[in-house]
């Protein structure tokens, strides 16, 4: 598998349904950031791409979640 090294890293926002306040998605941002910080989402797209027979160390080095 050949993963090319991004020119520069875009943010990736889930779709969630409209509030008017915005507090769902203050929420839902802050436990990205959280789980980002502390490495969790990778251990879950890691963890479901085993499913797919895809193991942890078929990953490059330089690829982040």
């Amino acid at each position: 598998m050949i993963v090319p090294t991004p020119y520069l890293r875009v943010a990736i926002c889930p779709g969630t349904p409209y509030d008017d306040d915005r507090r769902f998605r203050g929420v839902l941002n802050a436990w990205l950031e959280d789980n980002r910080g502390i490495g969790r989402i990778r251990e879950l797209i890691v963890a479901d791409l085993t499913k797919f027979g895809l193991e942890p160390g078929d990953l490059p080095p330089e690829v982040s979640f």
